[in-house]
Protein backbone atom coordinates (compact mmCIF):
# COMPACT_ATOMS: atom_id res chain seq x y z
CA UNK A 1 0.00 0.00 0.00
CA UNK A 2 1.07 3.53 -0.95
CA UNK A 3 1.36 5.61 2.22
CA UNK A 4 0.80 9.23 0.03
CA UNK A 5 -1.93 8.13 -1.48
CA UNK A 6 -3.84 7.55 2.22
CA UNK A 7 -2.82 10.96 2.98
CA UNK A 8 -6.27 13.85 2.91
CA UNK A 9 -6.88 16.49 1.22
CA UNK A 10 -8.31 18.76 4.18
CA UNK A 11 -6.31 18.39 7.26
CA UNK A 12 -8.36 18.50 10.11
CA UNK A 13 -6.69 22.05 11.04
CA UNK A 14 -8.10 23.45 7.89
CA UNK A 15 -11.75 23.32 9.40
CA UNK A 16 -10.70 24.76 12.12
CA UNK A 17 -9.49 27.92 10.73
CA UNK A 18 -12.42 28.29 8.55
CA UNK A 19 -14.99 27.91 11.78
CA UNK A 20 -12.25 30.83 13.52
CA UNK A 21 -12.83 32.37 10.56
CA UNK A 22 -16.79 32.29 10.12
CA UNK A 23 -17.18 33.08 13.83
CA UNK A 24 -14.66 36.05 13.60
CA UNK A 25 -16.50 37.81 10.66
CA UNK A 26 -20.01 37.04 12.26
CA UNK A 27 -18.52 39.00 15.29
CA UNK A 28 -17.70 42.08 13.14
CA UNK A 29 -20.81 41.95 11.18
CA UNK A 30 -23.01 42.08 14.74
CA UNK A 31 -20.62 44.79 15.51
CA UNK A 32 -21.49 47.22 12.67
CA UNK A 33 -25.57 46.45 12.66
CA UNK A 34 -25.71 47.23 16.72
CA UNK A 35 -23.52 50.36 16.19
CA UNK A 36 -25.93 51.49 13.41
CA UNK A 37 -28.93 50.60 15.24
CA UNK A 38 -27.83 53.83 17.81
CA UNK A 39 -29.51 56.56 16.94
CA UNK A 40 -25.88 58.63 16.50
CA UNK A 41 -23.52 56.06 15.58
CA UNK A 42 -20.29 56.62 16.64
CA UNK A 43 -17.70 55.28 13.05
CA UNK A 44 -14.32 55.66 15.82
CA UNK A 45 -15.60 53.33 18.06
CA UNK A 46 -16.92 51.37 15.27
CA UNK A 47 -13.41 50.71 13.77
CA UNK A 48 -11.79 50.59 17.00
CA UNK A 49 -14.31 47.38 17.81
CA UNK A 50 -13.74 45.87 14.34
CA UNK A 51 -9.69 46.24 14.92
CA UNK A 52 -10.19 44.59 18.36
CA UNK A 53 -12.37 41.57 16.96
CA UNK A 54 -9.73 40.70 14.23
CA UNK A 55 -6.66 41.10 16.93
CA UNK A 56 -8.79 38.37 19.04
CA UNK A 57 -9.72 36.18 16.28
CA UNK A 58 -5.85 36.24 15.10
CA UNK A 59 -4.70 35.49 18.62
CA UNK A 60 -7.06 33.12 19.06
CA UNK A 61 -6.18 31.22 15.80
CA UNK A 62 -2.32 31.02 17.07
CA UNK A 63 -4.02 29.80 20.54
CA UNK A 64 -5.37 27.19 18.53
CA UNK A 65 -2.55 26.37 16.10
CA UNK A 66 -0.11 25.80 19.44
CA UNK A 67 -2.38 23.53 21.72
CA UNK A 68 -3.14 21.50 18.35
CA UNK A 69 0.83 21.53 18.32
CA UNK A 70 0.70 20.01 21.93
CA UNK A 71 -2.32 17.33 21.95
CA UNK A 72 -3.07 16.08 18.45
CA UNK A 73 -1.26 13.32 17.18
CA UNK A 74 0.55 13.53 13.36
CA UNK A 75 -1.50 10.63 11.83
CA UNK A 76 0.11 10.61 8.90
CA UNK A 77 3.33 9.65 10.46
CA UNK A 78 1.61 7.19 12.79
CA UNK A 79 -0.30 5.22 10.40
CA UNK A 80 3.00 5.11 7.97
CA UNK A 81 5.14 3.70 11.47
CA UNK A 82 2.28 1.39 11.23
CA UNK A 83 2.53 0.66 7.75
CA UNK A 84 6.28 0.31 8.57
CA UNK A 85 6.07 -2.43 11.27
CA UNK A 86 3.49 -4.51 9.29
CA UNK A 87 5.97 -4.36 5.31
CA UNK A 88 8.90 -5.47 7.87
CA UNK A 89 6.92 -8.10 9.67
CA UNK A 90 5.76 -9.51 6.37
CA UNK A 91 9.26 -9.59 4.94
CA UNK A 92 10.79 -10.96 7.70
CA UNK A 93 7.87 -14.16 7.54
CA UNK A 94 8.49 -14.37 4.07
CA UNK A 95 12.65 -14.98 4.23
CA UNK A 96 11.94 -17.80 7.13
CA UNK A 97 9.47 -19.39 4.73
CA UNK A 98 11.71 -18.73 2.05
CA UNK A 99 14.55 -20.22 4.02
CA UNK A 100 12.80 -24.09 4.40
CA UNK A 101 10.28 -23.38 7.48
CA UNK A 102 8.14 -25.82 7.15
CA UNK A 103 5.55 -25.45 10.11
CA UNK A 104 5.07 -23.52 13.56
CA UNK A 105 2.73 -25.02 15.92
CA UNK A 106 2.51 -25.10 19.64
CA UNK A 107 3.98 -29.08 20.48
CA UNK A 108 0.20 -29.56 21.54
CA UNK A 109 -0.38 -29.41 18.42
CA UNK A 110 1.55 -32.28 17.10
CA UNK A 111 1.26 -34.74 19.86
CA UNK A 112 -2.31 -34.30 18.31
CA UNK A 113 -1.64 -35.62 14.77
CA UNK A 114 -1.15 -39.27 14.93
CA UNK A 115 1.21 -38.99 12.15
CA UNK A 116 3.82 -36.38 12.29
CA UNK A 117 5.87 -38.26 15.00
CA UNK A 118 5.43 -41.56 13.33
CA UNK A 119 6.25 -40.29 9.85
CA UNK A 120 9.59 -38.38 11.08
CA UNK A 121 10.68 -41.36 13.16
CA UNK A 122 10.12 -44.16 10.17
CA UNK A 123 11.31 -41.67 7.16
CA UNK A 124 14.71 -41.14 8.74
CA UNK A 125 17.92 -43.92 7.84
CA UNK A 126 20.87 -42.71 8.30
CA UNK A 127 20.80 -39.66 10.78
CA UNK A 128 19.17 -39.00 14.26
CA UNK A 129 20.33 -36.30 16.56
CA UNK A 130 18.61 -34.97 19.82
CA UNK A 131 18.42 -32.44 22.51
CA UNK A 132 16.51 -32.57 25.38
CA UNK A 133 16.29 -33.41 28.92
CA UNK A 134 14.20 -36.94 28.82
CA UNK A 135 12.52 -39.14 27.08
CA UNK A 136 9.08 -38.25 28.96
CA UNK A 137 9.74 -34.74 27.48
CA UNK A 138 10.23 -35.98 23.59
CA UNK A 139 6.48 -38.11 22.84
CA UNK A 140 3.79 -39.71 24.34
CA UNK A 141 4.50 -43.50 25.30
CA UNK A 142 3.50 -44.77 22.05
CA UNK A 143 5.72 -42.69 20.00
CA UNK A 144 8.85 -43.43 22.29
CA UNK A 145 8.82 -46.93 22.03
CA UNK A 146 9.15 -46.45 17.96
CA UNK A 147 11.79 -43.89 18.63
CA UNK A 148 13.42 -46.51 20.50
CA UNK A 149 12.55 -49.54 17.81
CA UNK A 150 14.54 -47.15 15.51
CA UNK A 151 17.47 -46.69 17.51
CA UNK A 152 17.77 -50.45 17.55
CA UNK A 153 17.56 -51.02 13.64
CA UNK A 154 20.04 -48.16 13.29
CA UNK A 155 22.59 -49.19 15.84
CA UNK A 156 22.40 -52.74 13.71
CA UNK A 157 23.06 -51.41 11.06
CA UNK A 158 25.79 -49.28 12.24
CA UNK A 159 24.15 -45.74 11.77
CA UNK A 160 25.59 -43.67 14.47
CA UNK A 161 23.14 -42.31 16.88
CA UNK A 162 23.71 -39.19 19.10
CA UNK A 163 21.90 -37.87 22.13
CA UNK A 164 22.20 -34.87 24.30
CA UNK A 165 20.88 -34.80 28.01
CA UNK A 166 20.73 -32.36 30.03
CA UNK A 167 20.63 -31.99 34.27
CA UNK A 168 20.83 -30.31 37.23
CA UNK A 169 21.86 -33.63 39.24
CA UNK A 170 22.84 -37.00 37.54
CA UNK A 171 23.79 -39.95 39.82
CA UNK A 172 24.90 -42.78 37.46
CA UNK A 173 25.52 -45.38 40.42
CA UNK A 174 21.60 -44.87 40.67
CA UNK A 175 20.93 -45.60 37.59
CA UNK A 176 23.36 -49.10 38.32
CA UNK A 177 21.49 -49.73 41.45
CA UNK A 178 18.04 -49.53 39.37
CA UNK A 179 19.38 -51.25 36.56
CA UNK A 180 20.31 -54.54 38.84
CA UNK A 181 16.91 -53.81 40.30
CA UNK A 182 18.26 -53.51 43.87
CA UNK A 183 16.69 -50.43 43.84
CA UNK A 184 12.93 -49.22 42.50
CA UNK A 185 13.40 -46.61 39.56
CA UNK A 186 10.64 -44.57 40.82
CA UNK A 187 13.77 -43.00 43.05
CA UNK A 188 15.51 -42.00 39.70
CA UNK A 189 15.03 -38.50 38.07
CA UNK A 190 13.91 -38.39 34.76
CA UNK A 191 17.19 -38.34 32.93
CA UNK A 192 17.95 -40.82 35.06
CA UNK A 193 15.24 -42.61 34.00
CA UNK A 194 15.93 -41.62 30.46
CA UNK A 195 19.81 -42.96 30.89
CA UNK A 196 17.81 -46.33 32.51
CA UNK A 197 15.88 -47.22 29.46
CA UNK A 198 18.93 -46.79 27.13
CA UNK A 199 20.72 -49.58 29.47
CA UNK A 200 18.02 -51.51 29.28
CA UNK A 201 17.78 -50.66 25.15
CA UNK A 202 21.92 -51.85 25.24
CA UNK A 203 20.72 -54.76 26.57
CA UNK A 204 19.32 -55.80 23.05
CA UNK A 205 22.11 -54.75 20.86
CA UNK A 206 25.52 -57.10 20.31
CA UNK A 207 28.70 -55.68 22.36
CA UNK A 208 30.36 -54.26 18.67
CA UNK A 209 27.04 -52.28 17.72
CA UNK A 210 26.78 -50.15 21.20
CA UNK A 211 29.75 -48.10 19.84
CA UNK A 212 27.46 -46.39 17.81
CA UNK A 213 25.65 -45.21 20.73
CA UNK A 214 26.44 -41.88 21.89
CA UNK A 215 24.49 -40.55 24.80
CA UNK A 216 25.84 -37.50 26.66
CA UNK A 217 24.95 -35.79 29.94
CA UNK A 218 25.75 -32.18 30.08
CA UNK A 219 24.55 -29.37 32.48
CA UNK A 220 21.29 -27.77 32.36
CA UNK A 221 22.27 -24.70 31.12
CA UNK A 222 23.56 -25.96 28.29
CA UNK A 223 20.75 -26.78 26.46
CA UNK A 224 17.93 -24.09 26.28
CA UNK A 225 16.02 -26.12 23.01
CA UNK A 226 15.03 -29.42 22.08
CA UNK A 227 16.45 -30.45 18.85
CA UNK A 228 15.25 -33.50 16.71
CA UNK A 229 17.79 -33.81 13.75
CA UNK A 230 16.61 -36.44 10.85
CA UNK A 231 17.30 -37.00 7.03
CA UNK A 232 14.81 -34.60 6.46
CA UNK A 233 14.00 -32.48 8.77
CA UNK A 234 14.97 -30.40 11.91
CA UNK A 235 12.59 -29.71 14.42
CA UNK A 236 13.39 -26.83 16.94
CA UNK A 237 11.61 -25.87 20.35
CA UNK A 238 12.87 -23.14 22.58
CA UNK A 239 12.38 -23.47 26.05
CA UNK A 240 9.91 -20.16 27.20
CA UNK A 241 10.02 -19.45 30.51
CA UNK A 242 7.04 -16.98 31.99
CA UNK A 243 5.06 -16.73 35.24
CA UNK A 244 2.49 -19.22 33.18
CA UNK A 245 4.48 -21.50 31.40
CA UNK A 246 7.60 -23.30 32.16
CA UNK A 247 7.45 -25.86 29.15
CA UNK A 248 8.27 -25.31 25.71
CA UNK A 249 5.37 -23.42 23.83
CA UNK A 250 5.97 -24.54 20.37
CA UNK A 251 7.63 -26.32 17.72
CA UNK A 252 9.61 -25.11 14.24
CA UNK A 253 9.60 -27.41 11.82
CA UNK A 254 12.71 -26.83 9.73
CA UNK A 255 13.43 -28.26 5.98
CA UNK A 256 16.77 -29.68 5.86
CA UNK A 257 19.91 -28.04 4.33
CA UNK A 258 18.68 -24.71 4.72
CA UNK A 259 20.54 -21.75 6.44
CA UNK A 260 18.33 -22.02 9.37
CA UNK A 261 18.36 -25.64 10.00
CA UNK A 262 22.53 -25.35 9.04
CA UNK A 263 23.05 -23.11 12.29
CA UNK A 264 20.95 -25.58 14.47
CA UNK A 265 23.19 -28.31 13.16
CA UNK A 266 26.21 -26.54 13.91
CA UNK A 267 25.69 -25.92 17.62
CA UNK A 268 24.37 -29.24 18.06
CA UNK A 269 27.91 -30.25 16.68
CA UNK A 270 30.07 -27.70 18.23
CA UNK A 271 27.94 -29.05 21.81
CA UNK A 272 28.67 -32.76 20.81
CA UNK A 273 32.71 -31.61 20.35
CA UNK A 274 32.59 -29.69 23.91
CA UNK A 275 31.50 -32.91 24.91
CA UNK A 276 33.50 -35.29 23.21
CA UNK A 277 35.64 -35.22 25.94
CA UNK A 278 33.54 -36.10 28.79
CA UNK A 279 31.34 -38.47 26.92
CA UNK A 280 29.43 -40.33 29.24
CA UNK A 281 28.28 -42.71 26.65
CA UNK A 282 26.99 -45.90 27.92
CA UNK A 283 30.31 -48.06 27.24
CA UNK A 284 31.68 -45.63 30.28
CA UNK A 285 28.90 -45.45 32.45
CA UNK A 286 29.26 -49.12 32.61
CA UNK A 287 33.05 -48.01 34.06
CA UNK A 288 34.69 -51.73 34.45
CA UNK A 289 33.20 -54.97 32.81
CA UNK A 290 31.68 -57.19 35.37
CA UNK A 291 32.30 -54.69 38.43
CA UNK A 292 29.71 -52.73 40.13
CA UNK A 293 29.15 -50.39 42.38
CA UNK A 294 28.24 -52.74 46.05
CA UNK A 295 28.20 -49.46 48.60
CA UNK A 296 27.45 -45.95 47.99
CA UNK A 297 28.03 -43.57 51.49
CA UNK A 298 27.43 -39.90 52.57
CA UNK A 299 28.62 -37.85 55.42
CA UNK A 300 29.21 -34.67 56.54
CA UNK A 301 32.89 -34.35 58.48
CA UNK A 302 34.24 -31.30 60.59
CA UNK A 303 38.19 -31.11 60.30
CA UNK A 304 41.28 -29.20 61.01
CA UNK A 305 42.74 -28.63 57.40
CA UNK A 306 45.26 -26.60 55.68
CA UNK A 307 42.70 -23.95 54.14
CA UNK A 308 39.33 -25.70 54.97
CA UNK A 309 37.75 -27.44 58.04
CA UNK A 310 34.71 -28.82 56.81
CA UNK A 311 34.54 -32.18 54.19
CA UNK A 312 31.69 -33.42 52.54
CA UNK A 313 32.36 -36.50 51.73
CA UNK A 314 31.52 -39.35 49.31
CA UNK A 315 33.14 -43.10 49.73
CA UNK A 316 31.98 -45.76 46.88
CA UNK A 317 33.20 -49.11 46.73
CA UNK A 318 33.39 -50.95 43.75
CA UNK A 319 33.18 -55.07 43.32
CA UNK A 320 35.13 -56.97 40.70
CA UNK A 321 34.96 -60.73 41.60
CA UNK A 322 35.72 -60.94 45.34
CA UNK A 323 37.84 -57.97 45.40
CA UNK A 324 36.81 -54.28 46.52
CA UNK A 325 38.39 -51.05 45.85
CA UNK A 326 37.12 -47.83 47.53
CA UNK A 327 37.18 -44.72 45.69
CA UNK A 328 36.54 -41.38 47.53
CA UNK A 329 34.85 -38.09 46.81
CA UNK A 330 35.25 -35.28 49.06
CA UNK A 331 34.39 -31.40 48.84
CA UNK A 332 36.44 -29.20 51.10
CA UNK A 333 34.81 -25.54 52.54
CA UNK A 334 36.01 -23.34 54.56
CA UNK A 335 32.72 -23.01 56.60
CA UNK A 336 30.50 -22.41 53.89
CA UNK A 337 32.92 -21.13 51.32
CA UNK A 338 33.87 -24.17 48.61
CA UNK A 339 37.37 -24.12 48.28
CA UNK A 340 37.99 -27.37 46.28
CA UNK A 341 36.69 -30.66 44.73
CA UNK A 342 39.32 -33.78 45.82
CA UNK A 343 38.74 -37.66 43.77
CA UNK A 344 40.85 -40.31 46.34
CA UNK A 345 41.63 -43.42 43.94
CA UNK A 346 42.81 -47.16 44.67
CA UNK A 347 45.96 -48.02 42.62
CA UNK A 348 45.86 -51.75 44.18
CA UNK A 349 44.26 -54.54 45.76
CA UNK A 350 45.77 -54.35 49.06
CA UNK A 351 49.29 -53.26 49.52
CA UNK A 352 52.70 -55.32 50.53
CA UNK A 353 53.36 -52.65 52.59
CA UNK A 354 51.40 -53.79 55.49
CA UNK A 355 51.93 -50.55 57.69
CA UNK A 356 50.43 -51.63 61.25
CA UNK A 357 48.81 -47.88 60.86
CA UNK A 358 46.61 -48.90 57.80
CA UNK A 359 43.27 -50.62 57.51
CA UNK A 360 44.25 -52.15 54.24
CA UNK A 361 47.16 -53.99 55.96
CA UNK A 362 44.03 -56.36 56.71
CA UNK A 363 43.57 -57.27 53.10
CA UNK A 364 45.93 -60.82 52.68
CA UNK A 365 46.19 -60.38 48.75
CA UNK A 366 47.34 -58.04 46.36
CA UNK A 367 47.01 -57.40 42.96
CA UNK A 368 47.72 -54.22 40.77
CA UNK A 369 45.52 -52.01 39.20
CA UNK A 370 46.46 -50.80 35.84
CA UNK A 371 46.30 -47.52 33.92
CA UNK A 372 42.79 -48.71 31.88
CA UNK A 373 41.27 -49.41 35.73
CA UNK A 374 42.72 -46.16 37.54
CA UNK A 375 41.17 -43.91 34.49
CA UNK A 376 37.67 -45.36 34.53
CA UNK A 377 37.34 -44.69 37.66
CA UNK A 378 38.54 -41.53 37.82
CA UNK A 379 36.62 -40.56 34.93
CA UNK A 380 33.44 -42.03 36.88
CA UNK A 381 33.64 -39.65 39.39
CA UNK A 382 34.93 -36.55 37.11
CA UNK A 383 32.27 -36.77 34.85
CA UNK A 384 29.15 -37.72 37.51
CA UNK A 385 30.14 -34.74 39.27
CA UNK A 386 30.24 -31.96 36.24
CA UNK A 387 34.02 -31.35 37.96
CA UNK A 388 34.93 -30.49 34.02
CA UNK A 389 33.27 -27.11 35.30
CA UNK A 390 35.28 -26.56 38.34
CA UNK A 391 37.92 -24.32 38.10
CA UNK A 392 40.28 -26.43 40.65
CA UNK A 393 40.22 -30.10 41.11
CA UNK A 394 42.57 -32.43 42.91
CA UNK A 395 43.50 -36.32 42.26
CA UNK A 396 44.63 -38.02 45.48
CA UNK A 397 46.82 -41.30 44.34
CA UNK A 398 46.61 -41.81 48.73
CA UNK A 399 43.72 -44.53 48.95
CA UNK A 400 44.43 -47.96 48.39
CA UNK A 401 48.26 -49.18 47.58
CA UNK A 402 51.65 -48.03 47.53
CA UNK A 403 52.26 -46.13 44.43
CA UNK A 404 56.29 -48.08 44.75
CA UNK A 405 54.77 -51.14 44.20
CA UNK A 406 52.58 -49.83 41.04
CA UNK A 407 54.89 -47.11 39.74
CA UNK A 408 54.68 -47.77 35.96
CA UNK A 409 50.86 -47.92 35.93
CA UNK A 410 50.01 -45.11 37.77
CA UNK A 411 52.74 -43.20 35.07
CA UNK A 412 50.88 -44.22 32.38
CA UNK A 413 47.39 -43.58 34.09
CA UNK A 414 48.81 -39.74 34.95
CA UNK A 415 50.18 -39.16 31.64
CA UNK A 416 46.86 -39.63 29.90
CA UNK A 417 45.30 -37.11 32.73
CA UNK A 418 47.53 -33.95 30.75
CA UNK A 419 44.34 -32.65 28.65
CA UNK A 420 42.48 -32.46 31.99
CA UNK A 421 43.45 -28.36 32.56
CA UNK A 422 42.08 -28.01 35.83
CA UNK A 423 43.08 -31.32 37.90
CA UNK A 424 45.93 -31.10 40.09
CA UNK A 425 47.70 -34.29 41.13
CA UNK A 426 48.88 -35.30 44.82
CA UNK A 427 51.17 -38.79 45.41
CA UNK A 428 52.11 -40.14 48.19
CA UNK A 429 54.40 -42.86 49.28
CA UNK A 430 56.47 -44.41 52.37
CA UNK A 431 58.76 -45.87 49.99
CA UNK A 432 60.37 -43.06 47.88
CA UNK A 433 63.98 -43.67 46.53
CA UNK A 434 66.11 -41.37 44.61
CA UNK A 435 64.91 -43.27 41.38
CA UNK A 436 61.45 -43.18 41.73
CA UNK A 437 61.24 -39.33 43.07
CA UNK A 438 62.54 -38.32 39.51
CA UNK A 439 60.42 -40.45 37.46
CA UNK A 440 57.53 -38.82 39.12
CA UNK A 441 59.75 -35.46 39.04
CA UNK A 442 59.65 -35.41 35.50
CA UNK A 443 56.15 -35.50 34.74
CA UNK A 444 55.68 -32.09 36.27
CA UNK A 445 56.32 -30.34 32.59
CA UNK A 446 52.69 -32.25 31.57
CA UNK A 447 51.17 -32.23 34.67
CA UNK A 448 50.42 -29.67 37.70
CA UNK A 449 51.35 -31.51 40.64
CA UNK A 450 50.20 -30.36 43.87
CA UNK A 451 52.46 -32.85 46.35
CA UNK A 452 54.61 -34.95 46.32
CA UNK A 453 53.83 -36.35 49.76
CA UNK A 454 56.57 -38.61 52.04
CA UNK A 455 55.47 -40.20 54.96
CA UNK A 456 57.59 -40.12 57.96
CA UNK A 457 56.76 -42.21 61.01
CA UNK A 458 60.21 -41.66 62.86
CA UNK A 459 64.31 -41.50 61.70
CA UNK A 460 64.89 -44.51 64.65
CA UNK A 461 65.48 -47.72 62.74
CA UNK A 462 63.52 -49.99 65.63
CA UNK A 463 60.80 -47.91 65.45
CA UNK A 464 59.92 -47.53 61.71
CA UNK A 465 61.26 -51.10 61.19
CA UNK A 466 57.96 -52.25 63.52
CA UNK A 467 55.39 -50.01 62.21
CA UNK A 468 56.44 -50.59 58.57
CA UNK A 469 57.51 -54.21 58.50
CA UNK A 470 58.45 -53.13 54.40
CA UNK A 471 61.72 -51.70 56.12
CA UNK A 472 62.91 -54.78 57.15
CA UNK A 473 63.56 -55.99 53.65
CA UNK A 474 63.98 -52.17 51.77
CA UNK A 475 66.34 -49.46 53.31
CA UNK A 476 65.15 -46.28 52.75
CA UNK A 477 67.78 -43.66 52.86
CA UNK A 478 66.01 -40.72 54.33
CA UNK A 479 68.62 -38.13 53.94
CA UNK A 480 69.85 -38.70 50.07
CA UNK A 481 66.00 -37.64 49.82
CA UNK A 482 66.27 -34.57 51.57
CA UNK A 483 69.24 -33.59 49.66
CA UNK A 484 68.02 -34.54 46.51
CA UNK A 485 65.12 -31.85 47.72
CA UNK A 486 67.61 -29.26 48.50
CA UNK A 487 68.90 -29.04 45.30
CA UNK A 488 65.62 -29.01 43.14
CA UNK A 489 63.83 -26.01 41.85
CA UNK A 490 60.53 -27.69 43.04
CA UNK A 491 58.42 -26.39 45.87
CA UNK A 492 55.77 -28.83 46.31
CA UNK A 493 57.12 -31.51 48.65
CA UNK A 494 55.10 -32.33 51.40
CA UNK A 495 56.36 -34.38 54.91
CA UNK A 496 53.16 -36.50 56.24
CA UNK A 497 54.35 -36.86 59.98
CA UNK A 498 51.77 -39.27 60.98
CA UNK A 499 51.72 -39.19 65.29
CA UNK A 500 51.42 -42.20 67.33
CA UNK A 501 51.21 -41.93 71.12
CA UNK A 502 54.49 -43.08 73.05
CA UNK A 503 56.12 -44.31 69.76
CA UNK A 504 56.78 -40.65 67.83
CA UNK A 505 55.30 -37.85 69.74
CA UNK A 506 58.20 -36.86 71.92
CA UNK A 507 60.15 -33.24 71.75
CA UNK A 508 62.99 -35.41 70.79
CA UNK A 509 61.12 -36.72 67.85
CA UNK A 510 60.05 -33.61 66.62
CA UNK A 511 63.77 -31.65 67.33
CA UNK A 512 65.07 -34.45 65.11
CA UNK A 513 62.93 -33.75 62.30
CA UNK A 514 63.28 -30.36 62.65
CA UNK A 515 67.15 -30.56 62.30
CA UNK A 516 66.77 -32.79 59.49
CA UNK A 517 64.19 -30.73 57.61
CA UNK A 518 65.35 -27.08 58.78
CA UNK A 519 67.99 -27.10 55.53
CA UNK A 520 65.20 -27.35 52.62
CA UNK A 521 62.59 -25.16 54.91
CA UNK A 522 61.84 -23.31 51.88
CA UNK A 523 60.98 -26.15 49.68
CA UNK A 524 58.73 -28.23 51.96
CA UNK A 525 55.58 -28.02 54.30
CA UNK A 526 55.08 -30.45 56.86
CA UNK A 527 51.63 -32.28 57.62
CA UNK A 528 51.06 -33.19 61.37
CA UNK A 529 48.81 -36.30 60.87
CA UNK A 530 46.62 -37.99 63.57
CA UNK A 531 46.39 -41.53 63.56
CA UNK A 532 42.96 -42.54 62.74
CA UNK A 533 42.06 -45.68 64.36
CA UNK A 534 40.89 -49.12 62.48
CA UNK A 535 41.03 -52.97 62.78
CA UNK A 536 44.64 -53.07 62.26
CA UNK A 537 45.58 -49.97 64.65
CA UNK A 538 43.67 -51.54 67.61
CA UNK A 539 45.57 -55.22 66.77
CA UNK A 540 48.85 -53.71 66.72
CA UNK A 541 47.61 -51.50 69.73
CA UNK A 542 48.35 -47.96 68.36
CA UNK A 543 46.66 -45.01 69.30
CA UNK A 544 46.42 -41.56 68.33
CA UNK A 545 48.50 -38.57 70.12
CA UNK A 546 46.83 -35.39 71.79
CA UNK A 547 45.77 -32.46 69.69
CA UNK A 548 47.82 -30.33 72.53
CA UNK A 549 51.39 -32.42 71.73
CA UNK A 550 49.94 -31.48 67.94
CA UNK A 551 49.64 -27.88 68.16
CA UNK A 552 53.12 -28.00 70.39
CA UNK A 553 55.26 -29.61 67.56
CA UNK A 554 53.70 -27.14 65.44
CA UNK A 555 54.37 -24.45 67.47
CA UNK A 556 57.99 -25.88 67.27
CA UNK A 557 58.57 -25.93 63.49
CA UNK A 558 56.67 -22.85 63.33
CA UNK A 559 59.72 -20.93 65.56
CA UNK A 560 62.16 -22.79 63.07
CA UNK A 561 60.46 -21.12 59.96
CA UNK A 562 59.11 -24.44 58.92
CA UNK A 563 55.53 -24.14 57.22
CA UNK A 564 53.06 -27.23 58.54
CA UNK A 565 49.38 -27.59 59.03
CA UNK A 566 47.34 -29.76 61.74
CA UNK A 567 45.23 -32.37 60.12
CA UNK A 568 42.44 -34.23 61.51
CA UNK A 569 38.85 -35.11 61.48
CA UNK A 570 36.87 -35.03 64.57
CA UNK A 571 34.55 -37.78 63.52
CA UNK A 572 35.81 -41.09 63.59
CA UNK A 573 33.41 -42.82 61.39
CA UNK A 574 35.77 -45.56 58.92
CA UNK A 575 35.52 -42.32 56.08
CA UNK A 576 38.94 -41.18 56.74
CA UNK A 577 42.71 -41.44 55.88
CA UNK A 578 44.21 -44.56 56.55
CA UNK A 579 41.00 -46.40 57.19
CA UNK A 580 38.03 -48.13 55.17
CA UNK A 581 34.68 -48.42 54.92
CA UNK A 582 34.11 -52.27 54.29
CA UNK A 583 35.80 -52.78 57.77
CA UNK A 584 32.19 -51.89 59.10
CA UNK A 585 31.14 -55.11 57.50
Amino acid sequence: MDKNKSRRKFPKGVFSYIVIGILGIGIIISIIVLEYKKDEPDISVLWQNILLSILCSVVASIFFILIQKVFTRDDNKELGKQLDIIETSLRRQNELYDSGILSIHPKAHFDKEDDFWRNIIDNTDNRLDLIGHSLSNWFKNEYRDIFCEKIIKMLEQEKEVRIILSANKFEPELVRQAFLKKISKNSLNKVEKTILYFYELAERIDENKKQFLKVYVTDLKEVTYLYIRTDYQCIISPYILSPTNNQNSFLLELQSGTKYAKTFEDDFNDMIERLESINLSLQKLEIIKNMEIVQYIKCDNRYAGSDWNREKTIKLVFQDDNRKYEVGYFEHYFNDRFIKSVIELPISYGCPSKCKFCASAAIDDFSQMNADQMQKLFEYIYFNKFLYKKDYVLLTLTGTGDLFFNAENVREFLLRLSTYKNLYVTLSSCLWNLQLIKMFDQLSDKLRIRNIQLTYISSKENIIRNIIPIYQERKIDFDEIVNYIKSSNKKYYRINYILIEGLNDTIEDFNILKNILIEIKDKIIVRISRLNENKSTKRNNLHPTSIEIMKQFKELLSEAGIKSYIFYSEKNDNMNCGQLITEKE
